[in-house]
């Protein structure tokens, strides 16, 4: 019962997320425009319509299938990985926290405004909007916090919690080489694995594997003696991987070097 409610809970938080995020330029943008038009917060309103026109031409850009709505964009352009898409991500960060700061500005502003009656009441209209600006910033951070650690709980499920999966170790028990799955596979896209020796040089490869988490059975090591090492990577939607570890008798340095 509770596997069945966190579900519902997951994919409904993942769906308001998405039209979310698709309806957020396109907000934020006539917010801004209506800001600029009453010259109010011109800066940061001129700066929210240049990160929304951003936006809309970066979801353009790049080898992506037409018809994708902007969520799945943004995914393709991080999964890439490119700075465009990182540059996306950070745009839609701020034009997020700028949306909640608008929202909060002016419903204080209209508090403000509905208490500014009489000149003779005026310390109690501002004890009052003091009291209503309180209640206000409470009221959205109990709006907001239960889904900030919501979505910050599963993305550290699914994008950064490390799940060791094979340890090897060298024929004398010199070396050794751990791989971890990082996160989880989210709908049918690669899952992430990274192999460290010893030190803190590690690698990073996609593992295509139809959305099913990764077992030992994903990853064969084969050691040539105790410095040196093959990492083969295998999935179902993919062909097998072979990365080379190499380890220096004499300084110790380690080092990770794909095999095409």
């Amino acid at each position: 019962m509770l596997d069945y409610i966190s579900s519902v809970a997951y994919f409904g938080s993942i769906a308001v997320t998405m039209m979310f995020i698709q309806i957020l330029p396109l907000v934020s943008l006539v917010i801004a425009l209506t800001q600029l038009f009453f010259k109010v917060r011109v800066k940061t309103s001129f700066l929210t319509v240049l990160t929304a026109i951003f936006i809309k031409v970066g979801h353009d850009r790049g080898v992506l299938e037409k018809g994708q709505i902007e969520i799945g964009r943004l995914i393709d352009h991080i999964y890439a990985p490119s700075l465009l898409g990182y540059t996306l991500l950070l745009s839609y960060i701020y034009l997020f926290f700028w949306f909640i700061y608008s929202l909060v500005w002016w419903l204080r502003k209209y508090i403000e405004n509905r208490f500014k009656e009489g000149n003779d009441r005026k310390d109690k209209d501002q004890a009052k909007v003091n009291r209503k600006r309180k209640v206000l910033v409470f009221f959205c951070i109990l709006a907001f916090l239960p889904f900030i650690l919501f979505t910050g709980y599963y993305s550290h499920q699914y994008y950064l919690q490390k799940t060791l999966i094979v340890e090897s170790h060298s024929p004398r028990n010199i070396n050794k080489i751990e791989v971890f799955e990082t996160g989880k596979p989210t709908f049918i896209g690669p899952s992430t694995i990274e192999a460290r020796g010893h030190s803190f040089v590690y690698i990073k490869r996609p593992v295509f594997n139809d959305g099913d988490a990764l077992s030992s059975r994903n990853v064969l090591v084969i050691w040539q003696g105790d410095y040196r090492a093959t990492i083969i990577l295998q999935g179902k939607g993919q062909e097998d991987e072979k990365i080379q570890f190499m380890i220096s008798p004499k300084t110790g340095e380690e080092t990770f070097k794909v095999l095409r």
